[in-house]
């Protein structure tokens, strides 16, 4: 006892060195249990992200077609617009006829 007196310096100097060792054990469980589990979680992440990579990808590859589908969508109401203005004379020049083929008709009163 009369030793631990003499020394307190040394002793305070190794219970602290203990206390220390210690709390870098538990630090070094803790950081590779910590390790292990992200290492877990990346082997179930980065499935997941290359798919969304590949569907960002494909999203990209349809956001590219679409000016040309707009452009053909633009075509094809350009072309509807003017079969529409052909059947508008048409149907002008059909009710014309009609009008022209029934006129006898009318002076015979039907």
């Amino acid at each position: 006892m009369q030793w631990i007196h003499d020394n307190l310096v040394l002793v305070a100097f190794l219970v602290a060195l203990v206390a220390i060792l210690a709390a870098l054990a538990y630090a070094g469980l803790k950081g590779w249990a910590l390790y292990r589990a992200a290492k877990a979680e990346m082997g179930r992440v980065t499935p997941i992200t290359d798919q969304l990579s590949r569907s960002a990808a494909a999203l990209q590859a349809r956001q590219a077609e679409l000016p040309r589908r707009q452009a053909e969508i633009q075509d094809t109401v350009a072309s509807i617009q003017r079969h529409g203005q052909v059947l508008g004379v048409l149907a002008s020049h059909a009710t014309t006829a009609r009008r022209t083929l029934m006129g006898p008709l009318r002076y015979i009163g039907r």
